[in-house]
């Protein structure tokens, strides 16, 4: 398989560095999906046999390369090009965690030396020690990168992959979806009940206040805690928040001066980095936080698994065939 990266010559995009690192990151093969992450809950830690293919003249270089290791035993030193071309899996570790163990590292490290091993590196102990820091070096870049990233990548990329809209569709098929949502959720008894009684209480004409008890009632519908997916504070610069943010696997934050009062910045969280903010609304950082998971093919958290795939499979009607016992009994409900 020869790997072909195209780049992006949209004008209206202000970020050419981003869009081609998400288009790297979507394009590059599934190396990584033995990798733990909470994203990934169940995969095992084992590196898999396989390993991604490079582009074209990378992997031209690199047979050259190996041919002169195989008769001479000559270990290559990459020009600065190759060595960046080389450390692009960095792309691919991040589709699965955007923190890595260093057990993970070395894991990476020696699987690039091992399917290359005209990269050995002369001197070294492991053989792959520099291979091991550089990467290391390059995940950090890719986080700062990723804190960059806007609305206007991901609703391009998923415009991309499904032909259709993300913010759009989402926010009116939302709206479409409400009033059938609210009739069920008047429906069950005991304490879940008395909670969506609550969140259906608080419903306003205001449309923005409106989607996100709809998005809030959804998740405790489904049996899931709200706040699995919307945490709020008062402080973004106090200690527990910063603490609370970097445990937070994905979800939306929502930032207020006094409680109760207008949020003044809306975001969504990653593996504990915030990804997005200053967004208007909790309907709109939903929409980007499911955009993230969609456009980068990442597993669903478990307690935000339900909500998600109803977001994904019901709202958004996408790969709607295979639903799982909750979201069919959603389904059926909403029909009656």
């Amino acid at each position: 398989m020869v790997m072909q990266i195209s780049v992006w010559t949209d004008a209206c995009f202000q970020q050419p560095v981003i869009l081609k690192t998400l288009h790297f990151l979507l394009m590059t093969a599934l190396w990584f999906s033995h990798l733990q992450s909470p994203l990934f809950p169940g995969l095992c830690g084992q590196i898999p046999s396989t390993f991604p293919v490079f582009s074209y003249d990378v992997e031209l270089k690199l047979e050259k390369a190996h041919e002169a290791f195989r008769e001479k035993g000559t270990l290559l030193i990459p020009d600065p090009k190759l060595k960046s071309d080389i450390q692009g899996l960095i792309q691919e570790i991040v589709r699965y965690k955007v923190y890595v163990t260093d057990r993970k590292f070395d894991q990476v490290a020696k699987a690039l030396v091992m399917r290359h091993q005209c990269l050995q590196e002369k001197g070294s102990a492991t053989g792959y020690g520099e291979w091991k820091t550089s990467l290391k070096y390059k995940l950090s870049n890719y986080r700062t990168h990723l804190r960059k990233v806007g609305c206007p990548e991901i609703n391009a990329e998923f415009r991309r992959i499904t032909t259709m809209p993300l913010q759009s569709r989402f926010l009116s098929q939302l709206d479409l979806d409400s009033a059938n949502l609210l009739r069920v959720f008047v429906k069950p008894s005991g304490q879940q009940g008395r909670t969506l009684g609550d969140i259906v209480a608080m419903m306003t004409d205001d449309v923005d206040a409106g989607r996100e008890c709809i998005i809030k009632g959804l998740c405790m519908y489904l049996n899931g805690d709200p706040k699995d997916l919307v945490q709020e504070y008062m402080d973004m610069t106090e200690g527990n928040t910063l603490s609370a943010i970097e445990r937070t696997v994905a979800g939306i934050y929502v930032a207020r001066q006094t409680p109760g009062s207008n949020s003044s910045d809306v975001g969504v969280i990653l593996e504990g980095v915030v990804v997005l903010r200053d967004l208007e609304n909790v309907a709109l950082a939903t929409a980007m936080l499911f955009g993230f998971f969609y456009i980068l093919y990442m597993r669903y958290p478990s307690k935000l698994h339900y909500t998600l795939e109803v977001i994904q499979k019901i709202i958004m009607e996408l790969d709607a065939a295979d639903l799982s016992r909750k979201a069919q009994s959603l389904t059926s409900k909403v029909d009656q």
